[in-house]
């Protein structure tokens, strides 16, 4: 055995640590190498006898994730402390949610060693992430009360408005209640696409940003449907142009659940809940957990309130899976840690103060929004009028209200134009050749239908195409070449879109 596999000697309290059967124990070097592993992590990771397991160099070892290696690399060379939640499969195929505590040592014998204490998670992680969906379904279904709420409230103003327009002889006067009309159905369209972005796993995946002052406002607005008459919420005025990393179905709920977990640390008999934000360049020394080095600014969020406050000696826990101060008549345990789970896949990180009897106040630390470089967009056509010059349209709707609002918007803006309701209508016109078509105009009701119906069939696009697709479409499933339009859209977005396909398809033609 060469002296880099040979077990490093321990003595006193960590040798009595490390003969624990129920704990995870590793001592590694700053390279990652593994100079000690006890029974209990030999068992874990898979090798027969600990002078195999000291062959081990941990940051490159394939059976941990690769993101997960680097994060080890990172805690090793900057010597700070820091937990990290594994998906470990062995090289026997065993799966296990671990938890790796990673201590570096800078002082004694051991000095440019760490220590890592490794847990077996597995069936505490299984029971959270179960426990974990039913707390989000329970907040999706807060959420969704709250905008079928103002989604009525929304659909009042328009029928009203609509009714009003029908009764009301000045033009000046109809044409502002028509306008009202339309302000009504876009916000309703804002609301039906804010619940999507929690409901669509597709939506979710295509937003890499969120604007934080618009989520904020969302889940004050949620939260003021449930706090209780006791609770004096002071609010500060959003931010304007500030966005930070990652979707809406991540932000937002992380911050319903540091306001929800404020007013129950109040209890019944209420309190304050103080809400207060500024940018900063870097996270403070006393986070809970250290976060790797981020390429621009941060966003600190914090939630003071008023309750009885949380020992010193649980403030470290309050983030673990389970873990509540609330005992048995309330808290799941589960708040504080999905919000850590949320932060820590964002690059984001959080620090707690609290003083027992005078109350709490939680730092989040968001990472903010790295803006893309549009430079290079590509340069549309300019569209000259929005009216059509005689081109034909094959309209392809399977819904009849849409259909008839699509066919009269395009003939009384010059167009003339054929329908079909389904692909193999629209194919018989397409191949049939006796009425030339300019373009096509088609709905996709959903990815599945589309790829079963018309991609895997007979139906073959042969001219320039515009889809409008639903809430789940993706462009992916469409011909290549080929533009789409997301419903709800403006008449003008349709028109104007109209315009740049034809103009860049036939830009010599008298008809452009």
């Amino acid at each position: 055995m060469t002296d880099a596999a040979k077990p490093l000697p321990l003595t006193g309290m960590l040798k009595t640590v490390f003969d624990s059967r129920y704990v995870g124990f590793l001592v590694v070097d700053d390279s990652g190498k593994v100079r000690r592993a006890n029974p209990f992590v030999v068992e874990l990771l898979g090798s027969p006898i600990e002078e195999t397991t000291c062959r081990f160099n941990l940051l490159t070892l394939p059976t941990i994730p690769a993101d997960k290696r680097e994060q080890l690399r990172r805690t090793l060379k900057q010597g700070r402390r820091r937990s990290f939640d594994i998906d470990y499969v062995s090289m026997h195929g065993k799966a296990s949610a671990l938890t790796m505590e990673v201590h570096p040592i800078k002082e004694g014998d051991l000095r440019g060693f760490a220590v890592c204490i490794v847990l077996d998670d597995t069936s505490k992680q299984r029971l959270a992430q179960h426990l974990q969906q039913a707390a989000q379904t329970e907040g999706l279904a807060l959420l969704s009360g709250v905008l079928a709420h103002d989604l009525n409230n929304l659909l009042t103003t328009g029928l009203g408005y609509a009714g009003l327009a029908r009764s009301i002889g000045d033009p000046r006067k109809r044409e502002q209640a028509l306008e009202r009309v339309e302000s009504a159905l876009e916000s309703a369209a804002g609301l039906v696409d804010h619940l999507l972005e929690h409901t669509s796993r597709k939506r979710a995946n295509r937003s890499r940003s969120t604007p934080f002052g618009l989520a904020l406002e969302r889940m004050i607005n949620v939260f003021e449907h449930r706090v209780i008459s006791t609770v004096t919420l002071h609010k500060p005025k959003p931010p304007k142009g500030v966005s930070v990393a990652g979707s809406p179905s991540q932000i937002e709920p992380v911050l319903l659940n540091l306001l929800l977990n404020a007013q129950e640390a109040m209890g019944a008999q209420g309190g304050e809940i103080t809400l207060s934000w500024e940018l900063v360049d870097a996270p403070p020394e006393n986070v809970a957990w250290w976060v790797d080095p981020h390429e621009g600014r941060y966003i600190r969020f914090s939630v003071e309130d008023s309750g009885v406050g949380i020992p010193h000696e649980n403030l470290r826990l309050v983030f673990e899976p389970l873990f509540t101060t609330k005992g048995a008549s309330g808290g799941t345990g589960l708040g504080l840690y999905s919000v850590r789970k949320t932060l820590e896949e964002l690059s984001g990180t959080v620090s707690i103060t609290s003083l027992v009897g005078r109350g709490t106040q939680i730092d989040v630390f968001f990472p903010l929004a790295v803006e893309a470089d549009n430079s290079a967009a590509l340069q549309v056509p300019v569209v000259r009028t929005l009216a059509g010059r005689g081109e034909r349209v094959l309209l392809m709707e399977p819904d009849d209200m849409v259909r008839e609002m699509l066919v009269w918007l395009l003939l009384k803006n010059g167009y003339k134009v054929l329908t079909a309701v389904d692909c193999a209508e629209a194919s018989q016109i397409l191949e049939g050749g006796e009425t030339p078509v300019d373009l096509l105009l088609a709905s996709v009701t959903s990815d599945v239908d589309f790829r079963e119906h018309c991609i895997a069939g007979s139906f073959k696009v042969s001219v320039p195409a515009l889809f409008l697709l639903g809430a789940d479409s993706e462009t992916a499933s469409l011909p290549p070449g080929s533009r789409s339009l997301h419903k709800p859209f403006k008449p003008e977005g349709l028109l104007v879109t109209l315009g740049e396909i034809l103009s860049s398809t036939y830009p010599d033609s008298s008809k452009r």
